[in-house]
């Protein structure tokens, strides 16, 4: 008897221009062309290599959080401190430059059009426009025939470049299963745990931002991109020094490697230092709040900040790869059909699977932050009370159709009902799968958790199991 069918990752994707929208607007770590060259700046990032910050003044009663971020899904920026997440639990709220749902990419798309009669064309030779037009075409695939290249503004262009040259050249280094950027990835976190969400600016602010920059300039950029090596070499430097909070290095790489104009530098980032730091201290006057802004705007706003009498200072926090970083406000779930209840670390995405004998419902969630991924799958049966070989028949089957070994088993009593928990192997190389199957009066329930030994045997994780409750 086939029991369970494997549950599927329904991934919910985004809409692919939307993403790339919201790429756009957090634009400074790919676009590799400006960093604020003040002293000050260059000695605070020197002093201090953490990407995590304590805002304190007299006037608040509880600190908030400065967080350097790295718009990209690469796994390594993924790799948070022992300290991050615990403050992220311990605020309030969440602010980022820009929210998600702010964002409206037909509007967008208007606001990068070249307004006059001017195309791309007219702002290149012959022979640097048709490099141009060959890179973009390199680079963004279809996509360049879908946009109106000629029309969009160059410095938009080389964003999308950018984008999908990024997405090419550091596939060996990227999670295929990470499916959010960290900034996104944060804020679906902060939604799951309902916590107040706030956008420290507009699209449009950021977009007009760049519009300042002259097309000619913004030409040349362009130019500057096609006619340089790749720069995946440069993508890895960057994730690298990321990862390693190293927040000296990325100054200085961006220093070496950049003829960004003054004009650029004013309207892109110490303008915008400006406007962020008055509305941190507007935001964080109201709650505890973790702040998450680009890495490269941290130096700049911290001085800021301090200007303004608050004392903001560093947190370091050390990645231990074999240490669980929970959040520390698990939830309590309730199946929608309210067939069941427990708690787990954020809300689970829901899909069922179809046969011609069987149903199967699942929720599974998966936490990136932990390498983690739960699983609630369960289907209606008949009632089974005094069939004594059910649960062995039950992992027989397990242990058949989805190529598992039990490695241990014991009962237990969950709502004064028999269960069984143990541990079996996974296909997923040096990962296991820890589990619990309970068989209600209705439907047959089997919670499980993907990942190390180590991890899926943590005493938090017993919440999800020992939690359980069928209704």
């Amino acid at each position: 008897m086939t029991i369970f069918a494997a549950p599927k990752k329904n991934r919910n994707y985004l809409l692919f221009m939307k993403n790339v929208f919201l790429f756009l607007c957090n634009i400074f770590l790919v676009l590799l062309v400006v960093v604020e060259t003040a002293t000050a700046q260059d000695s605070l990032a020197r002093e201090y290599r953490t990407l995590l910050w304590k805002i304190e003044h007299p006037t608040l009663s509880t600190p908030s959080y400065l967080y350097g971020t790295m718009h990209t899904t690469d796994e390594r920026v993924f790799r948070f401190g022992d300290s991050v997440m615990v403050k992220f639990d311990h605020s309030q709220a969440l602010a980022l430059e820009l929210l998600s749902n702010d964002l409206n990419p037909m509007s967008m798309l208007s606001s990068m059009l070249i307004k006059s009669d001017t195309t791309l064309k007219d702002l290149y030779t012959p022979d640097e426009y048709q490099r141009v037009k060959k890179y973009l075409k390199d680079k963004m695939g279809f996509m360049a025939g879908i946009l109106n290249v000629d029309k969009l503004k160059p410095i938009y262009l080389s964003v999308f470049a950018s984008e999908f040259n990024t997405k090419t050249d550091t596939n060996k280094t990227t999670n295929p299963s990470r499916e959010l950027p960290l900034d996104q990835y944060l804020e679906k976190l902060a939604r799951d745990q309902k916590k107040i969400l706030i956008a420290i600016e507009k699209p449009q602010e950021q977009l007009g931002a760049l519009d300042q920059v002259p097309l000619t300039e913004q030409a040349d950029m362009l130019l500057q991109m096609v006619d340089a090596p790749s720069n995946t070499n440069e993508m890895t430097t960057l994730i690298d020094y990321y990862g390693q909070q190293n927040l000296d290095g990325l100054l200085h790489y961006y220093q070496k490697n950049t003829d960004a104009s003054s004009i650029f530098d004013q309207a892109i980032l110490q303008n915008r230092n400006i406007v962020m730091a008055d509305r941190i201290s507007d935001i964080i006057a109201k709650q505890s709040t973790f702040v998450a802004v680009g890495a490269l705007h941290l130096p700049g706003v911290i001085i800021l900040l301090r200007q303004k009498g608050y004392q903001v200072s560093p947190i370091y926090s050390a990645y231990n790869p074999d240490k669980v970083i929970y959040k520390t406000a698990w939830i309590p779930f309730r199946s929608n059909a309210e067939d069941f209840e427990t708690m787990i670390p954020a809300l689970p995405a829901y899909n069922s699977t179809d046969s011609i004998t069987v149903k199967n419902m699942n929720y599974f969630y998966e936490d990136t932050q932990n390498d983690l991924f739960f699983s609630i799958t369960y289907l209606a049966i008949k009632d089974t009370i005094g069939d004594t070989t059910f649960y062995e028949r039950a992992l027989k089957d397990l242990e058949t159709k989805q190529g598992t070994q039990i490695l241990w088993k014991n009962k237990r009593t969950i709502d004064q009902q028999t269960a069984v928990e143990g541990e079996m192997t996974s296909p997923i190389p040096q990962k296991n799968t820890r589990f619990l199957l309970l068989r209600g009066r209705k439907n047959l329930y089997l919670l499980t958790i993907v990942g190390t030994t180590r991890r899926i045997n943590d005493p938090k994780v017993d919440l999800f199991f020992y939690k359980f409750k069928p209704l």
